[in-house]
């Protein structure tokens, strides 16, 4: 357990690394037209936010932004939020709470709203945790919801008190009214859904149809980078090994040094800025030890496959954090003990803990704790226990590539 303390400077840092990092550079322009340039931390929030959180420079306090005082926030990145009034019908979305009236109930109020496309037609989303709803702006320039609703309509051919759920579809009139491009395919609006995927593609189509310049602050990217790192390292070991059967066969902890080298294939998850990784690293793992009492000869092929997850720091630093699920293939393995016997080594899979520094984009140290993983499965008397703490040292390879 005392190894475990340390990742005690690391979770420091942690919490060090995330506050500089949320915050990005961009600025926001208050209800009097004034633009202040700063760093906005950037919750990257399921919800439209209702504040925001914003420093001069990195190194200044930390001041709260009501969206009562604001016009517009914008990121460097481009994510960017506007301040409107306009009519917005809050029914709910849900099943059991559908309304039994077709049309909008429309209410007027002051909403911050998400662009998600910026251009002559502009495309606009507004959530919370009961609904979500997206706005437009039209031909005069008025920003109006678009129009969708599903509500709970009488079945006239069956029972009094039966109902069945309807649609009002406005939405696809009102595109239809303001800025449909008579070049457009008639199955992309026939097709078309109230969600974003489905707007935002509709919106880029036509636009790129009218010959319209936008900008498409929605548009993610679907690919995950892999990386390919050369991992070579030291492991200190502490391996027991006792018989329940017999009392004499107790061979207490002892502690020696193995070396392993493994290729990583680290797979960056297309969201939350790179942040999380799917990660796998087939290791050559060897170890060997000879005492008077006891030898080992351990060759082993593991597979630690696990998530990684990144704390930025600066460009080019950045803090890592692991946790594996270690396979282990082991390959002409044996246990030598003193009354003369071999016993094959057969192992079980365990876990891991890492913790590590990665900088130029190329380098990287890791420390890694593996909990305790029995190499003697086989046998029902023998039992034993193998635990390693490792540093890692990593090179990127120049064999980065993307995957769809």
């Amino acid at each position: 357990m005392k190894k475990l303390l340390l990742f005690i400077p690391f979770c420091f840092c942690l919490f060090k690394g995330y506050s500089q990092i949320a915050f990005e550079k961009g600025y926001f322009i208050d209800n009097d037209g004034i633009k202040t340039e700063c760093y906005i931390k950037n919750s990257e929030w399921k919800y439209t936010p209702n504040e925001f959180k914003y420093q001069i420079s990195l190194d200044s306090k930390v001041n709260t932004l009501k969206v009562d005082d604001i016009e517009e926030v914008r990121f460097e990145s481009g994510l960017t939020y506007k301040k409107f009034t306009t009519e917005i019908d809050r029914s709910s979305d849900e099943p059991k709470n559908f309304s039994l009236q077709k049309q909008a109930d429309f209410k007027t109020e002051t909403l911050l709203l998400q662009v998600l496309i910026d251009g002559p037609n502009t495309l606009y989303q507004y959530s919370d945790e009961n609904f979500e709803r997206f706005f437009f702006r039209s031909k005069i320039g008025v920003v109006s919801q678009l129009v969708y609703k599903r509500y709970r309509k009488r079945n006239e051919k069956k029972w009094e008190y039966d109902y069945e759920i309807g649609e009002n579809n406005r939405y696809k009139q009102q595109l239809t009214n303001d800025f449909l491009c008579e070049n457009l395919d008639k199955y992309i609006l026939d097709k078309l859904k109230y969600t974003k995927e489905s707007l935002v593609n509709y919106f880029v189509k036509n636009s790129q149809c009218l010959e319209q310049d936008f900008t498409n602050y929605a548009k993610k990217s679907h690919l995950t980078k892999v990386n390919f790192k050369l991992r070579p390292g030291l492991i200190r070991n502490s391996t027991s090994i006792y018989n329940s059967y017999s009392f004499e066969e107790k061979y207490p902890k002892k502690n020696s040094q193995a070396y392993r080298i493994g290729i990583e294939a680290e797979f960056l998850l297309p969201f939350n800025k790179n942040k999380w990784a799917i990660i796998a690293e087939p290791t050559f793992h060897y170890f060997k030890s000879d005492t008077e009492s006891l030898g080992i000869s351990y060759k082993s092929i593991e597979i630690p496959l696990g998530f990684r997850y990144y704390i930025f720091l600066k460009e080019n630093s950045k803090l890592f954090f692991n946790a594996n699920y270690v396979l282990d293939f082991e390959k002409n393995s044996v246990l030598k003990i003193k009354t003369g016997r071999n016993i094959d080594i057969s192992s079980m899979p365990n876990y891991a803990l890492g913790a590590g520094y990665s900088f130029l984009k190329k380098y990287s140290l890791e420390v890694r704790y593996g909990f305790k993983r029995d190499i003697l499965t086989e046998y029902i008397y023998w039992a034993s226990e193998y635990k390693t703490l490792s540093i890692i040292l990593g090179y990127q390879l120049g064999l980065n590539t993307s995957k769809q």
